[in-house]
């Protein structure tokens, strides 16, 4: 029997691509500002590392079944205090009470397990995030699986959708997809990045990986001293996540959940309670998650130079406050 809570997620697109625009990677020519989106794990002359949506919204599903947890007892609450009121009334209400007391709690259970199994699967027991690298020289996207299974693509072969999507609250939400195609048909769909509110910003992210592929890291480096932290911080790689082979941190955590709404303070204010909620979601989920590990052959690929200027990883990260970003005092 199909689960019944389980839904086809929005950003699934239909099976005829034609009803998409789509962005092959060189015809793209919105002129739209660069933008990092809060995506990147590391990024050098060779290759670019990315995260996904099941990276950033780890946790989420996790705060979605305490909130179920809370509501059953509510509800309880609610009905027999409806009993108390009641009580003196009809001689039968104690056992319409007791019955429809009897069936919420088993249909309250149901609807626990068939939501319980699907969270478990999705966001316990698995890797933190699974990699997605764009090596330029090559010109290969390789996309990592559990198991440190990879599959390679080329980037000529792949066409960028950017597909509208629908947020935890009901707001819209825009998602850069790359695919490969079988005629019309999508045959592998890859979702790339951070989910983001403005669909500009994910049009600026195709942007980052197309200035990438074409010109290299250099105009995407953030030069000290040079570039202005409060302009500059989009459009040159000024972020990176500290997850590289290891768990994150608390540190990493909170900023995770945070760091998205850098770029809409309206909406960090509207959502800071939520989102401090999930940041404890996050963390339960992260205990039981694993880092992902890199293959020897994965390593051997996409080997980094010691000596490589443009080399950028968490380390490299400017301070991000609230509503401000600087360069680190120490340096």
């Amino acid at each position: 029997m199909k689960n019944p809570w389980y839904f086809v997620p929005r950003t699934k697109v239909g099976e005829r691509v034609k009803k998409y625009q789509l962005f092959k990677l060189d015809t793209f020519e919105l002129k739209r500002v660069i933008n990092h989106n809060f995506s990147v794990v590391q990024m050098n002359s060779n290759f670019i590392e990315f995260t996904n949506k099941n990276y950033v919204w780890k946790g989420k599903n996790l705060i979605f079944l305490f909130l179920f947890l809370f509501a059953i007892p509510y509800v309880l609450l609610v009905l027999f205090g409806s009993y108390f009121i009641l009580k003196d009334g009809v001689e039968d209400e104690k056992i319409v009470i007791y019955s429809g007391a009897i069936l919420l709690m088993a249909g309250g259970l149901y609807i626990f397990f068939t939501m319980l199994i699907p969270f478990l699967k999705f966001d316990f027991l698995k890797s933190l995030y699974l990699p997605v690298l764009i090596h330029r020289h090559k010109k290969k996207m390789t996309v990592c699986f559990d198991g440190n299974s990879t599959t390679q693509f080329s980037l000529d072969d792949l066409y960028f959708d950017i597909v509208q999507s629908q947020g935890v609250v009901g707001l819209p939400l825009y998602e850069l997809h790359a695919y490969i195609l079988d005629g019309e048909v999508i045959k592998h769909d890859i979702q790339l990045g951070t989910p983001n509110i403005h669909k500009d910003y994910i049009e600026g992210f195709l942007l980052f990986i197309k200035t990438y592929v074409e010109q290299g890291p250099e105009p995407l480096y953030y030069r000290k001293g040079i570039d202005d932290p409060e302009q500059d911080y989009k459009s040159k790689l000024t972020y990176c996540y500290d997850i590289q082979e290891k768990k994150e941190s608390i540190k990493q955590s909170w900023q995770t959940v945070f760091i998205n709404h850098f770029q809409t303070p309206l909406y960090a204010l509207i959502f800071a309670v939520p989102e401090f909620v999930r940041f404890f979601g996050r963390r339960i989920t992260v205990v039981f998650s694993k880092p992902f590990y890199w293959s020897e052959a994965l390593k051997r690929e996409h080997a980094v130079d010691e000596n490589d200027p443009y080399s950028v990883t968490a380390k490299d990260n400017l301070k991000f406050g609230f509503l401000s970003v600087k360069e680190k005092q120490h340096e």
